[in-house]
């Protein structure tokens, strides 16, 4: 088949470009036919077995097929012409399964149009008649394209809608629309095997570099890709080959993946030869003309062609020259238009020719012109399963299709071994994920080695499509798929440009036989499906929370509608629990039963909390635990009956879901062997940071242990473009945690690691049934018998946890009670210890078996049970109080632990509990013992309450008579020192004045008589006054502090 390649010459590059040019005189080694058409053509196709040529008219909007000889006999009249969409705009040649068609795009028309193309096997009547017209997304196409296999049934088209370009898909099994594929896609490409996706986009500078793998199989209902490299670099359109092993872009050549850069050739590659080795393109340099701010480019006047060896990608032969020339102004041929349609560059293999199809012309290059060597092609494809299954005898055969050629191996995986053409492998464990062979292909002077990547897998079911999540059935015979909300190549979902969930148009669900793989029943469902359950009889389908109050029920084994279950509100989550349906809304917990659908119980959240009660362990509404047949577990809130003593400490129960799919995001790459970190992972609708490497983990039925899917990225196997992007791999890991741990790799992937970004892996989950555990990936289903490792863990790495479970409700009349506790996970031995030590309570710290004394425990809950009645008093005898409470309170135990009869007052007892491993992690758990309180016992109580109280009175008073003496007392002496204080203030003024008179006398004779003779009997008679004025003041400072001290 011949590969049609779509010049995009440079983003901007118009087609009208091409329509104004007219042949001129040109400089050839050999005689080019040159045919010019009398109408402009947007695009052109070629069949590869009739060589017939197909273009588009985009004024009147019809295909046109020419027969070759007819145009070189100069009769340029197409043999038919078939009335298509509006300004068609892009057509391919496509072949699958017998059917050959063309498909052709148009830009003010919201559908493909298919026609047959007729040769051989085909109904002659049929040729170049509409099959099929398609209906897809919408209007805006810019371009339509496919793979080379045979067996692809996908069409690709690319449209603009809401200011973005994106893929679409159509099948050619039901030529329906499967809907979009990816989206910022301003051109994209298809590798020959359809396995590799190419994508330009122009909303970033550079314009992207992009490709993307197909993780599912080609008989899915849809592709589905994932990322595979993402680079930000100007880039040109992308040539695959027909070998599925390289791709052109610009003049380099890359390895399909666009990681590695092989070689880069003189020219520009445009098309690759499909029976011989050699590729072909052009020479020469844009010629950019600006007009206002959009940038456009123009194709040369001067055409060279040259062909490359395949073999070495060196160019060979002889170029090949001619010149066009514009027709009319150049400008008048400008178009605000981004891509460039209209021209191509086809090998006609069969007829020796090389045909170059531009808007107004048609030219025929004989491959004689080019003077080529005569080479064998190095190279040949791996005969045999793309997959090779661990422990399976397999062979590989490796023939090329020209004998001239010579194959060696350098290099073997351990264990493989030659025959001859054919090479004998059973893969080990240890090989699990890819292992290379290097193949030397020779003849004569040229040599060339080729590495071939050999994928080893566990034995595993493929799936029709790949799965959002499964559940498989208890006695592990079937397993049902279906298909969740969306997620783009970086793990996020899709949302609309309003940020709402992007929801499918169309979702699958399937039932499958575990036991040799085939499909028992599939159907397909409007919108997508948000989680399914699977019991023995029946598919429970639960509605996106919090939208709809109906539960659709199916049957299994046809999967049609078996009945509708109405909830009180609008459904949050639904659980299935053996021959029970439970349906969690806001403010309910409803139970059905299987066998006729009819409701047994429903629960009412009369608190704040949100109900999320429904796990492996039981049901958990308003803090009691309860076992599926509705008897309570563990009491972990008093609810409103009186607690002996404490605080409720709190206990939750946290439901863990399959998630639908992850991502992984990773640090910078920089070289081979730097570790990816994982930084976050994306589960169900959520993205959290890595606290560990689990996904999930799962316990198994009946038996003490627990099985675990983790996941661990690896090192960088080789950098791509600087530190943006790097090879790296991951690999699933099953860990078994019982008596002793095991682990077993079951999945290696490489990916492309991406600095900043997620990169979507795939969907993923794990279930156990039937001793055995089911991990999904991708479009796989493996399955691992658990191990014979059940009992304690000794050395355990699965977390430390005390069973939600309480060994007694109710405390007996016995006159101790053992209460019982149970740890999972963590290290032994363990110590335990009491958070709230109190009397009636002894631990032993080795076992955390609690000995409750029911005596004790009974006097602190009559204690606590008459306080409470004291605060419900409200002035009438505490007897009376007792009887008119002693109903209440049993109904509202009654409330809480249904079945269970009380016989007096109950009254809950806090029990607290913290076990510690020897690796000092730690557990608790908290919950509540009931206490009964005898009448007789309560009645002794109250009255010793009764005498305490009038005992309390009487000193109170008798306090009260002492307070006042006391006041009486201090009243006196406060009147007291006020009095001395007023005579003592009163003395002491007066002496002050005397010494002020003193004191104005001395200073007086001091001037009058001669200072040098009385000034020393002055100074002493002046320091002796100075210190009686100090003591003067200090006692009266002594008054006012006592003053002060009185009349407090």
């Amino acid at each position: 088949m011949v590969n049609l390649v779509l010049i995009w010459l440079r983003q901007g590059l118009h087609h009208s470009l091409i329509a104004g040019l007219i042949l001129a005189s040109a400089t050839v080694f050999a005689e080019v036919e040159k045919i010019e058409l009398p109408l402009i053509c947007s695009d052109f196709a070629l069949h590869p077995e009739t060589g017939t040529l197909v273009g588009l008219d985009a004024k009147e909007g019809e295909i046109l097929f020419w027969r070759q000889e007819n145009l070189r006999s100069g009769n340029l009249e197409p043999v038919k012409k078939v009335s298509i969409g509006s300004n068609p705009i892009s057509v391919c040649y496509k072949e699958y399964q017998g059917l050959k068609i063309f498909a052709v795009a148009c830009q003010q028309d919201a559908n493909l149009y298919l026609i047959h193309a007729g040769g051989s096997g085909t109904d002659p009547s049929k040729e170049f008649t509409l099959l099929k017209r398609v209906s897809i997304t919408d209007s805006n196409g810019s371009m339509v394209t496919s793979s080379q296999n045979p067996n692809d049934p996908f069409l690709y088209y690319v449209y603009w809608k809401d200011r973005n370009h994106i893929t679409g898909v159509v099948s050619l099994r039901d030529f329906t629309d499967k809907g979009n594929v990816f989206n910022d896609s301003s051109e994209m490409a298809i590798s020959s095997k359809g396995d590799i996706a190419y994508r330009r986009t122009v909303h970033s500078t550079p314009n992207g570099f992009d490709s993307f793998t197909r993780i599912n199989r080609l008989d899915a209902e849809k592709p589905n890709f994932v990322s595979f490299f993402e680079d930000h670099e100007s880039s040109y359109s992308y040539v695959p080959d027909p070998y599925n092993h390289v791709t052109a872009s610009g003049r380099g050549i890359y390895d399909k993946s666009l990681r590695k850069q092989i070689a880069n050739l003189d020219f520009y590659p445009l098309c690759f030869s499909q029976k011989k080795p050699l590729i072909f393109g052009l020479d020469f340099e844009y010629r950019v003309l600006i007009r206002g701010l959009t940038h456009r480019f123009a194709v040369p006047e001067k055409l060279v062609f040259k062909a490359a060896s395949y073999n070495t990608f060196a160019s060979v032969g002889e170029e090949v020259k001619f010149e066009l020339s514009y027709r009319g102004e150049a400008s008048s041929r400008f178009s605000s238009r981004r891509d460039a349609s209209g021209v191509r560059l086809f090998s006609d293999d069969d007829r020796e020719q090389l045909i170059f199809a531009t808007q107004e012309h048609i030219c025929f290059l004989p491959l004689a012109d080019f003077n080529l060597p005569d080479e064998p092609l190095l190279f040949a494809e791996l005969e045999g399963s793309s997959t090779y299954h661990v422990g399976e005898e397999s062979q590989i055969t490796l023939k090329p299709s020209d004998p001239r050629v010579e194959v060696k191996f350098d290099d073997l995986p351990e264990g493989m071994k030659q025959e001859g053409e054919h090479l004998l492998w059973k893969p080990s464990p240890d090989q699990l994920g890819d292992s290379p062979i290097v193949a030397t292909f020779k003849h004569n002077d040229l040599e060339r080695s080729v590495q071939y990547d050999l994928k080893v897998e566990y034995p595993s079911i493929r799936l029709p499509f790949p799965p959002s999540d499964f559940m498989v059935d208890a006695k592990g015979k079937k397993v049902l798929i279906w298909e969740g909300p969306k997620r783009n190549e970086h793990g996020y979902l899709q949302t609309t440009n309003l940020g709402t969930l992007t929801v499918e148009t169309i979702s699958n669900l399937a039932v499958i036989d575990l036991t040799t793989g085939e499909v028992l029943a599939e159907r397909k469902l409007s919108g997508f499906i948000y989680n399914a359950f699977l019991s023995e009889n029946y598919v429970v389908l639960q509605p996106l929370p919090g939208k709809s109050r109906e539960c659709e029920i199916l049957k299994l084994d046809d999967l049609e509608r078996k009945t509708t279950l109405n909830a009180d509100g609008p459904i949050l989550h639904c659980d299935l629990h053996k021959d029970k349906l439970i349906l969690q809304t806001q403010t309910t917990l409803e139970v059905y039963g299987l066998d006729d659908f009819a409701r047994l119980k429903r629960f009412e959240n009369k608190g704040s909390e949100k109900l999320d009660a429904v796990s492996e362990h039981g049901i958990f509404v308003d803090e009691v635990l309860y076992d599926f047949d509705f008897q309570p577990k563990l009491l972990a809130k008093h609810g409103l009956m009186p607690s002996a003593r404490g605080r409720y400490i709190g206990y939750s129960l946290q439901r863990k879901d399959t998630p639908f799919e992850f991502a992984v995001e990773t640090v910078s790459p920089q070289t081979r062997g730097y570790p990816v970190e994982l930084n976050h992972i994306f589960t169900g609708s959520s993205r959290r940071t890595k606290e560990s490497n689990e996904l999930v983990t799962r316990s198994v039925p009946g038996r003490d242990m627990t099985v675990t899917l983790e996941v661990y990225p690896q090192v960088i196997l080789e950098s791509i473009g600087g530190s943006r992007n790097a090879r790296a791999e991951l690999e699933l890991i099953l860990r078994f945690a019982g008596a002793s741990s095991k682990k077993q790799p079951l999945v290696r992937y490489q990916y492309t690691a991406q600095f900043g970004r997620g990169v979507l892996v795939g969907h993923c989950g794990l279930r156990v049934a039937d001793d055995r555990a089911y991990v999904l990936f991708s479009d796989s289903l493996y399955s691992e018998d658990i191990p014979e490792i059940e009992g304690k863990p000794t050395n355990s790495d699965q977390p430390i946890a005390l069973m939600p479970e309480q060994s007694v409700i109710v405390l007996p009349n016995a006159s101790t009670t053992e209460l019982k506790h149970k740890v999972i996970g963590g290290k032994s031995p363990y110590i335990f210890s009491l958070l709230q030590p109190q009397d009636g309570l002894e631990l032993n710290p080795s076992t955390g078996t609690v000995t409750a004394s029911t005596e004790e425990l009974t006097v602190k809950a009559s204690e606590a049970l008459a306080g409470y009645l004291k605060g419900k008093n409200q002035g009438e005898p505490y007897s009376e109080t007792s009887s008119r409470f002693e109903q209440v309170l049993k109904d509202q135990a009654k409330a809480l632990l249904e079945k269970i009869p009380f016989e007096g007052f109950p009254v809950t007892i806090p029990i607290s509990i913290a076990a510690k491993d020897t690796a000092s992690k730690s557990a608790h758990i908290a919950y509540y013992v009931v206490v009964q309180v005898s009448p007789e016992q309560l009645k002794e109580r109250l009255l010793e309450l009764e005498e305490e109280r009038k005992k309390m009175e009487a000193r109170a008073e008798e306090l009260a008579a002492q307070q006042r003496a006391k006041a009486a007392q201090m009243a006196q002496a406060r009147s007291n020192t006020q009095q001395e204080a007023s005579q003592t203030t009163a003395a002491t003024a007066e002496e002050l004045k005397d010494l002020r008179r003193q004191i104005e006398k001395l200073e007086l004779q001091l001037y009058r008589n001669d200072p040098s003779k009385k000034l020393d009997a002055f100074n002493e008679r002046f320091d002796k006054m100075d210190q009686r004025l100090n003591l003067i003041t200090y006692q009266l400072f002594l008054l006012m502090k006592k003053l002060d001290e009185g009349k407090e």
